[in-house]
């Protein structure tokens, strides 16, 4: 290899490095940001169930849930409201504040985000295209803490 080719060799690997080292910066941010959207569609919905069993005050019907082992909307209304609520805020103070644990309990959000989807279309089938939407976000999710657990474990960012 050429001296020239070294350089440029070189040259790459540094920019890449500060690419990265500029990325990592901002993943907890846009992470918390992300969950911080899930959390702000949930926690009212999942309220709206609860308060509302029937689903009617969202434009939900009873006969959705016909295939499903649930009676009204309470449960879902519950864990919507806990899990995908309450848990993507406190993963999101865990990201804005870059608490050591951020990068696992996003990871474990995304999973549980994406279960959810999972379960409505097998419980209901593919009734919107948020469906769609959340489970691309939970995918997100997941992406963003493994860059972040691989980071911070290992010093690769891939």
């Amino acid at each position: 290899m050429e001296s020239s080719d070294r350089i440029q060799n070189s040259t790459t690997k540094g920019c890449a490095v500060w690419y990265f080292k500029q990325v990592e910066k901002w993943i907890p941010y846009l992470l918390g940001s992300v969950q911080v959207f899930v959390a702000v569609g949930a926690l009212p919905a999942g309220l709206m169930m609860i308060w509302d069993p029937t689903g009617s005050s969202l434009g939900l019907s009873l006969e959705a849930l016909s295939n499903s082992p649930f009676d009204n909307y309470l449960i879902p209304g519950i864990t919507l409201f806990l899990v995908n609520g309450i848990a993507q805020l406190g993963g999101a103070i865990l990201c804005f504040r870059k608490h050591p644990l951020y990068g696992k309990l996003g990871l474990l959000l995304g999973i549980l985000l994406m279960g959810w989807i999972l379960m409505q279309l097998y419980l209901l089938g593919l009734v919107s295209s948020l469906q769609v939407a959340f489970f691309v976000i939970g995918l997100l999710e997941v992406r963003l803490s493994l860059y972040t657990y691989r980071s911070q474990h290992t010093g690769v960012n891939q």
